[in-house]
């Protein structure tokens, strides 16, 4: 599946996650030894599927009200933001969420 997966990204994304696997690597080992109980935190959520969409991988996160980030901020600290925009082209809507064109 992975594999599969892997086949249909186009080649500028594959470089990017190649490029960013080391962060990925150190954040994936940090220990947090607990809930960060004063941190506030505001989620950009894409609310659409990728353009190289696996639908077991979206339907996963789209199920996630807080893509996991409740495992370490309690929840009560939590802006969740809908964007009608994919993961990939979230950056791009950014400008257009400051202007209060998101639902939250």
């Amino acid at each position: 599946m992975l594999l599969d997966f892997a086949e249909k990204l186009d080649e500028t994304y594959k470089e990017k996650l190649v490029a960013n696997k080391p962060v990925e690597e150190k954040l994936s080992e940090a220990q947090v030894s607990g809930k960060l109980q004063y941190t506030r935190c505001v989620l950009f959520k894409a609310m659409l599927p990728d353009k190289q969409d696996i639908s077991e991988l979206f339907n996963y996160s789209a199920s996630l009200p807080y893509n996991n980030i409740d495992q370490y901020v309690p929840i009560e600290n939590i802006k969740v933001i809908e964007m009608q925009t994919n993961h990939q082209d979230i950056i791009k809507q950014l400008p257009r969420a400051r202007g209060g064109d998101i639902v939250s």
